[in-house]
């Protein structure tokens, strides 16, 4: 198994960077309801766990990221 080419970054770099990506990614898109699928509906963790998300969000603000 070879690193991938952000391996040399520190690793508080590379989780916040994930951590990050986890809050501001949708989970899933679902299609939408309006003409010819307009207005998809993006499913973020924070709809399902707000506390996980809130603590993230502290996280990423603590460490400048």
């Amino acid at each position: 198994m070879t690193a991938p080419d952000n391996e040399d970054r520190p690793l508080l770099d590379r989780m916040g960077e994930l951590l990050a990506a986890i809050l501001d990614e949708p989970l899933m898109t679902l299609p939408g309801s309006g003409p010819e699928g307009s207005h998809p509906l993006e499913l973020r963790l924070s709809h399902f766990r707000p506390e996980f998300s809130e603590r993230a969000a502290i996280l990423l603000e603590e460490a400048g990221l």
